[in-house]
């Protein structure tokens, strides 16, 4: 979410309304990808609408699934954790242009799909300013979710085949 100043209007000059939905494609939103996606980020992301009030508070929750790949280390496989990795962050807008901010400490995980072989321990949100060789002075912040991941299933297959 954030502010616009040209999508401010008076409420009162059209007849009390407070809020609209607008086509993505005709209002300017931000370029956020996920860096390490295992799919093509555009497809339908950019095809919804956006909330957006007369005082020019613009929200656009972006109905996509997001895919990734993560590397899997088995140095301690079949007692190993995981450490996956969501990178997302503005594709050409630097941190003065586009500031990423968590909404809320936690992940809302209402939409989470439970697999059978993992168990999601601990998901954490942290930001990064990074810079370019081709542009010093410049910070580009990009925010990673890091899920880690415990292996189970592989134990208890094994155990339950044992007996």
């Amino acid at each position: 979410e954030w502010y616009d100043e040209r999508l401010v209007w008076n409420a009162s000059d059209f007849n009390g309304l407070v809020t609209l939905r607008l086509p993505c494609s005709k209002i300017w939103l931000p370029d956020i990808v996920l860096y390490n996606s295992a799919d093509d980020y555009t497809q339908g992301y950019y095809q919804s609408k956006a909330m957006v009030d007369s005082n020019g508070h613009v929200f656009w929750p972006p109905p996509a699934k997001f895919r990734s790949s993560c590397k899997i280390d088995v140095t301690f496989f079949p007692f190993d954790d995981q450490l996956c990795k969501l990178k997302f962050g503005s594709w050409i807008y630097d941190a003065a242009q586009v500031n990423l901010t968590k909404r809320r400490d936690n992940v809302d995980m209402t939409n989470y799909i439970r697999s059978g072989e993992w168990h999601i321990l601990n998901i954490a949100i942290k930001r990064h300013d990074v810079t370019y060789p081709c542009c010093p002075g410049i910070y580009y912040p990009d925010v990673t979710i890091y899920g880690k991941k415990k292996k189970f299933f592989f134990l208890c297959t094994q155990k339950v085949s044992t007996l």
